[in-house]
């Protein structure tokens, strides 16, 4: 986080603008809502974290609307189970055209008291029907266990929160810092 105007008390420059304040999570809510502790800063053309120790609560990150900042969760193993859901549902669907492609032109059942009889009716056959059949459900076999284990992978992952660049924040001094 960098200051963009100076810090000042009593009309005197404290912490001058283009100070960056290292930042640590404090408490997250279930919504987002996040408090952030500054534990450290750099001072602008200082390239070394200032020795300066910042008491717990200190300074104080807000919105500008005077609330806690809003994070929102990065949902890019969200984003990767509805990849392998597409993918799923393309390679069924390939398997059905081909299957209906190829399906029976007719297919009669006869049941008499003697026992029953099952007969069908193809057509010429479809190549394409044949291939998209036979590689979209030999697919759908081979993967779905793979694609188990890489769902439960992506499902077990932490949740990454981010506030996005460039959020305008206030900074409040809450008590004294020896600088």
């Amino acid at each position: 986080m960098t200051l963009v105007s100076p810090l000042i008390s009593d009309g005197v420059e404290v912490i001058p603008d283009g100070t960056e304040l290292i930042v640590q999570i404090g408490e997250l809510s279930d919504s987002g809502a996040v408090s952030l502790n500054v534990v450290a800063m750099v001072l602008p053309g200082s390239n070394e974290i200032a020795d300066i120790s910042i008491p717990a609560g200190a300074l104080e990150i807000l919105a500008v609307d005077g609330g806690y900042p809003v994070a929102r969760a990065e949902q890019s193993s969200e984003q990767q189970l509805q990849a392998i859901d597409r993918q799923q549902a393309l390679l069924g669907a390939m398997g059905a055209v081909g299957d209906y492609l190829n399906r029976p032109q007719r297919e009669t059942s006869v049941v008499s008291i003697g026992g029953s009889s099952n007969s069908r009716e193809y057509g010429v056959g479809s190549l394409w029907g044949s291939l998209l059949s036979g590689a979209a459900n030999e697919m759908l076999r081979s993967r779905a266990s793979r694609l188990e284990v890489e769902a439960e992978k992506l499902t077990s992952r932490p949740t990454i929160w981010s506030i996005e660049s460039g959020r305008q924040l206030q900074l409040f001094v809450t008590q004294e810092i020896a600088l």
